[in-house]
């Protein structure tokens, strides 16, 4: 579920991090799901012999007070090693971003680019992140912004260096770069290393003096340079004029002059080869790898040759590839080819400090590859491919398994090991890249492996904005159900997955009569299936349950659901766990919902489950029910929690219920500064959400902050929206946006549309009139007509819901108007047992209860006790045993029982007469 808030690095192995990780561990490092290839993030050592430019760097540092440094030159002209130079000299801090083909994709890009700047401000890019994980990611403008904000906090002048940035071939990622130029925070300065220059505005940047450019005549070595360069890097020592010739015919470029000087080593009159040396680039480069590869022992250019398919290599990937998997770890032979190599000077660059990654100069990897490819049966090639495509897959990096595997013609190796691989994204819900891995294999290979169409299937499924796609896939698995292939486990049992992927389909497209259809089917096949697909129907049958408001059934599930829950099946466990406490909370009931995720988190710390979005929504439940006892510090420990895994997950959707919770709990604090800052961060997702995602807002704090701040307008047309949006018969939310319509109206002091706005909902379906804020918005009507009494004695049906489960910010976000019933009620005898839960309110309100002059207790031979008192108040609302039953969650046996027992203390033996008695004594 995305770079945690230390250095991206951590999130991104080496190529040798270790594949046999257990448990949890296990879990979270194939879900390392991106992994980027930290290498790129690392600035190449700097070798020791490299030759000082102090008139370049003098250049260099000149580009520190401006947005952008290029350096831009043909192959060969120590462009990288300027930079490399460069940055050990000025001492501040970098991030590095080495490009290659495949960060043509505009996703992959901006992870890389926030990746790097990582590096450096680690909390940077999180909001970024976020949005990229959402199925549609919203316009480039919405996801730099985020990012530029985030790097305005720099203290220090920071370099951010965008290596070959010519293999960039994509117009959104020039725009994207252009739209980041333009806006640069004036501590951040960006210095691109090309061969050829950027589609970006760069007249307009001169003109502005924000450009800094160093080209190939800037950079060719001049006569000293060369004679210099000679000496100290290989030893050799040329007459003046020999120099100028060589410099002359090579006119200063470097590789050209490296490659000449590796030649020049293996023959005795360097005068002679310089005469003869002579050809444009091409020629010469094509010339020298010759003179230099046909002077090196056979092995090496065997070597050279083999280890070119890699673009990045270390001793042990080589052994794989060149002697096979088998042979790994016998010996160091590739070890010691590469250290000779590497004294040898023969355009070997290191890629970190331990100097156990490398790659090749380009250009010379170029060549190698093109020699390899007339030189080497297509069979060997393919064979070496996939020796590394095993690999990388042993090390967990599977797109670069993938690539080898497709590289040797092996659709089906592909296909195969994105089988083995993918079922732990899936588990732990990575729908962006269970969709990148199934988009690098040819569609037709997908189509005709049932295990593969099943997981497209899921994918669109999950990423909830492409529900039309889930059904064609499961044709497709279905037509070539039984197949074999490389999968195991779960997602070998296609059949029971196209059951139950059906099942949910129908549920998210609200086709509840077909969904309701699926039950018997799972309910038959629950003992059989594999854990993955049991909690899946655990979580299917809940849901039913839920929709049917049968709590009792739902809660039952839930019990048989956590007895098997494993490590890969805990995130849709907490599913099913939010599901339930949502339907808790809705009722009323949270205690039982505190108890719920209390017993889930615990469960998750003491197992060591993996960090995945499920989670992160049930420390948001503790959030809403701190938040409606009025526990404040707790909600906001909770939400900040919240916070916290959205920006190791890169969850829009935690990062969202997060901040708007957090912006509510810090303006009722007093904080409004932090508050405004927080919401702005709100609205900055928002924007970047398209429409039909915007859901993950119906969360009342949004409201709620508007209303506090005056803002009725925009918490209308928050109530509008989501009101239009809701199902008919929403289980969780339905009261959500009623709430805020009507307190918008009563707050616009017009009781007639409030009444008209709650009536309608009442008989929809929406809400039911015995839920507390239901009751209390009732009472505010009634007061604004001037029903007083009625409005304090539906007031006081609210307060007795209530005050069992402590749930104090229903009345509290009432406002004021309420105070003046919660006043009157205090010196009610009626409310008697409530005090207690009356000075509560009113504490919040910061108001204090009046000392009664002359309360009398009612006058019977033995007072009401609280439950008994709050059936009275349900029979005054007009509620039928069964329906009393339902609110207090008992036996209707029981309700019999306490309505006897209410008769017998009231003398009386009807309905009726017991209401005219309790008014009688004041208890009504």
């Amino acid at each position: 579920m995305a770079p945690s808030e230390e250095k991206f690095t951590a999130a991104a192995p080496e190529f040798d991090q270790p594949a046999d990780r257990a448990g949890a561990a296990a879990a979270e490092g194939v879900a390392a799901n991106l992994p980027l290839l930290a290498t790129k993030l690392h600035v190449p050592p700097l070798r020791t012999d490299t030759l000082a430019r102090p008139r370049l760097l003098r250049r260099l540092d000149a580009g520190l007070h401006a947005a952008l440094t290029l350096i831009a030159a043909p192959a060969g002209f120590g462009k990288t090693t300027l930079v490399e130079q460069w940055l050990a000299h000025c001492g501040c801090p970098v991030a590095w971003l080495a490009l290659d083909r495949s960060d043509n994709d505009p996703v992959v890009f901006l992870r890389y680019v926030v990746a790097a700047l990582q590096t450096v401000l680690p909390a940077s890019g999180a909001t970024l992140l976020a949005l990229l994980q959402t199925p549609q990611p919203p316009a480039e403008s919405v996801l730099l912004t985020a990012l530029l904000n985030d790097l305005a906090m720099l203290e220090h002048d920071t370099v951010l260096v965008l290596n070959d940035y010519h293999v960039v071939q994509s117009p959104p990622i020039h725009q994207a770069l252009s739209f980041l130029l333009q806006h640069l925070p004036p501590r951040l300065h960006i210095v691109i290393v090309t061969r050829e220059d950027p589609p970006l505005a760069l007249s307009r940047l001169r003109a502005r003096r924000q450009l800094v450019e160093l080209r190939a005549a800037d950079l060719r070595f001049t006569a000293d340079e060369t004679a210099e360069f000679l000496r100290q890097s290989l030893n050799i020592t040329l007459a003046p004029e020999e120099i100028a010739a060589l410099e002359a015919r090579t006119e200063g470029w470097i590789a050209g002059l490296h490659l000449a000087a590796l030649a020049m080593q293996h023959r005795g009159q360097a005068a002679d080869f310089v005469k003869a040396f002579t050809g444009s680039n091409r020629f010469i480069i094509e010339y020298l790898v010759e003179e230099v590869l046909e002077q090196l022992p056979i092995h090496l250019q065997t070597f050279l040759l083999q280890s070119s398919i890699l673009e990045r290599f270390c001793a042990e990937l080589c052994d794989a590839l060149i002697l096979g998997p088998e042979q790994v770890g016998i010996a160091p032979y590739s070890q010691l080819l590469l250290e000779q190599l590497e004294r040898m000077n023969l355009f070997l660059i290191p890629l970190d400090d331990e100097r156990r990654w490398y790659r090749y100069h380009h250009l010379f990897a170029d060549v190698l590859r093109e020699r390899l490819r007339y030189g080497a049966a297509s069979s060997e090639i393919s064979a070496m491919h996939l020796n590394a495509s095993a690999w990388f897959e042993q090390h967990g990096l599977i797109d670069e398994a993938i690539a080898h595997a497709l590289a040797g013609a092996a659709d089906a190796a592909a296909a195969e090991i994105v089988e083995r691989n993918i079922a732990p994204l899936i588990e732990l819900r990575h729908d962006r890249e269970t969709q990148r891995w199934l988009s690098l294999l040819p569609h037709p290979v997908v189509r005709q492996r049932p295990q593969l169409a099943l997981a497209a299937a899921l994918s669109a499924l999950l990423s909830g904005t492409d529900l039309p796609a889930v059904a064609p896939w499961l044709e497709c698995a279905a037509a070539v159900a039984g197949a074999a292939g490389a999968a195991d486990g779960w997602l070998a049992q296609v059949d029971d997955g196209l059951l139950l992927v059906r099942c949910a389909l129908a549920l998210l497209s609200g086709d509840l009569a077909t969904f309701t259809a699926y039950e018997p089917a799972v309910r038959a096949r629950l003992t059989l299936l594999q854990p993955f697909w049991a909690m899946w129907a655990h979580w299917m049958l809940a849901a039913l349950a839920l929709l049917r408001s049968d709590l009792a059934s739902a809660r039952e599930i839930y019990s048989q659901a956590q007895a098997t829950v494993t490590l890969p099946t805990s995130a849709l466990f907490l599913v099913l766990v939010n599901d339930l406490g949502l339907a808790y909370c809705a009722k009323g009931f949270l205690g039982d919902a505190l108890l719920l995720y209390q017993s889930a988190l615990r469960r998750a710390e003491v197992e060591r489950w993996p960090t995945t979005l499920p989670l992160g929504l049930i420390h948001l439940g503790v959030v809403r029910v701190a938040y409606e006892r009025n526990q404040l510090d707790l909600a906001a420990n909770h939400a900040r929690q919240v916070l916290s895994l959205g920006q190791q997950l890169a969850s829009v959707v935690l990062l969202l219920l997060s901040q708007t919770w957090l912006a509510l709990l810090l303006q009722l604090g007093g904080d409004h500064a932090a508050a405004a800052a927080t919401q702005l961060q709100v609205e900055t997702l928002v924007a970047g959400l398209p429409e039909q995602q915007q859901i993950w807002l119906l969360e009342r704090a949004y409201a709620l902050y508007q209303l506090n701040r005056g803002d009725l307008q925009r918490a209308s047309a928050w109530a509008n929206f989501w009101h239009q949006r809701l199902p008919q018969r929403d289980p969780f939310l339905g009261a959500a946006s009623v709430a805020v319509q009507v307190l918008v109206a009563l707050r616009q002091q017009q009781p007639k549309i409030a009444a008209a706005l709650l009536d309608a909902a009442i008989t929809a379906g929406r809400v039911s009139r015995t839920e507390v804020p239901v009751l209390i918005l009732e009472a505010l009507i009634q007061a604004q007509r001037g029903e007083l009494p009625l409005a304090q004695q539906t007031l006081l049906s609210a307060l007795m819901l209530a005050a069992p489960e402590g749930a104090l910010r229903p009345f509290v976000d009432a406002g004021p108007p309420l105070a003046d019933l919660l006043l009157r009620l205090s010196q009610d005898q009626a409310a008697l047992t409530l005090q207690p839960f009356i000075a509560q309110l009113l504490g919040a309100l910061n108001l204090t209860a009046p000392v009664p002059s002359s309360a009398k207790p009612p006058m019977l031979p033995e007072p009401l006790n609280e439950r008994e008192q709050l059936v009275l108040t349900l029979i005054a609302g007009g509620l039928s045993n069964r329906e009393i039953a339902a609110q207090l969650r008992v036996a209707l046996s029981t309700v019999k029982w306490h309505i006897n027992n209410l008769y017998g203390k009231l003398g009386v033996s009807t309905r009726t007469q017991a209401l005219a008695r309790a008014k009688e004594l004041g208890l009504l």
